[in-house]
């Protein structure tokens, strides 16, 4: 529960994942991965680029593609599933830590994310933390 208070802030994104998966390995619990279901849209385009190459990106405001997630470890949600109980910013570990709803266990489910800058269209479907 001490962990729900905590948030890493840094100017690149690739800085707060080295921070989280460090402090992730101090909690004695296995890793999981769940890897991203990536494509691109414009089949015009998706001639152009290797069929791995969409997993590769790590757009601003996209979930990773290969998330590390342990059981007990808080998890920050990106996106608005359920609102006012499930909105971007909420913390849950599968079951609500903070807020309003605090103690209620949800469902997150894969959902379906377009970054909008990028020079092609790419749809990354992913859990939103």
């Amino acid at each position: 529960m001490f962990l729900s208070f905590l948030e890493t802030l840094a100017p690149k994104s690739d800085t707060v994942a080295r921070i989280n998966y460090e402090l992730m390995n101090k909690i004695p619990t296995v890793i999981k991965k769940y890897k991203s279901v990536d494509s691109v849209l414009d089949e015009n385009e998706a001639v152009h680029y290797p069929t791995e190459f969409p997993s590769c990106l790590d757009p601003p405001g996209t979930p990773p593609h290969k998330p590390f997630l342990k059981v007990g470890v808080p998890i920050l949600l990106l996106r608005k599933l359920d609102p006012p109980k499930l909105c971007n910013g909420t913390m849950t570990e599968a079951t609500i830590i903070t807020g309003c709803v605090a103690g209620e266990e949800v469902f997150i489910p894969r959902i379906p994310i377009k970054p909008t800058d990028m020079p092609f269209e790419i749809k990354r479907t992913q859990f939103p933390v």
